[in-house]
């Protein structure tokens, strides 16, 4: 959590998340996986590094679908299922 925190602090915290390649396998009703190419755009719009690939675990709750837990790979990675 603390890397977290101090990468909002400085750069993520000026980024723009852009999604790409999404996948998402359903568990139940109420439970998925979400995997994508995760790529961050600085305030230009302009990719500030290669793409990551971030997984996503979410639950749908009485208030909408909310993210419970991810994984952000290091840059440049580009496995993804098909």
């Amino acid at each position: 959590m603390a890397d977290l925190r101090q990468a909002h602090a400085v750069w993520a915290g000026h980024t723009t998340l852009a999604a790409s390649d999404v996948v998402v396998s359903r568990l139940s009703d109420d439970a998925a996986v979400v995997l994508f190419q995760a790529g961050f755009l600085g305030k230009d719009g302009k990719r500030m590094e290669p793409p990551n690939v971030l997984m996503l675990a979410v639950v749908k709750e009485a208030d909408g679908w909310r993210i419970k837990a991810g994984q952000l790979s290091k840059p440049g990675a580009t496995t993804m299922p098909r």
